[in-house]
């Protein structure tokens, strides 16, 4: 049987840029992430109403991909060590999964910072109860 083999990425599998973006991202409240997709979604409204668009476009966007990012074995990989760095490669991971999936527009880091920070196990645990 064929099993790849996956590693650790290292300091340069994703631009500086994008590693910044997440770090920034992963210090900001959830409330002001969901308010951030409301408004890519060109919603208008009061910041609860941006919220409300928010989550419900978080929802839609992870149907569509849950399977392919908690089957991903580099998600499954960086989600053993929670090291900054990890943690930070762990969102540009999932961000890549979502990107693949469903393609642009889609707040894709966003949406992969609030998956790591309300728990990537339980958002899997479907999944990673099978293997």
């Amino acid at each position: 049987m064929y099993h790849e083999i996956y590693q650790m990425p290292d300091e340069t599998a994703y631009s500086p840029a994008r590693l910044e973006e997440a770090r920034f991202l992963l210090d900001t409240p959830m409330d002001a992430l969901f308010e951030k997709i409301g408004k890519e979604q060109r919603q208008r409204g009061s910041p609860q109403d941006l919220i409300a668009a928010g989550k419900l476009r978080f929802a839609a966007i992870t149907d569509k991909c849950r399977n392919g990012i908690c089957k991903n074995p580099q998600v499954r990989l960086l989600c053993r060590d929670r090291s900054a760095d990890h943690v930070t490669h762990l969102v540009c991971a999932i961000s890549d999964t979502i990107l693949h999936t469903i393609g642009f527009p889609v707040p894709a880091t966003t949406v992969a910072v609030i998956i790591v920070q309300s728990g990537i196990e339980s958002f899997c645990v479907s999944h990673w109860r099978e293997s």
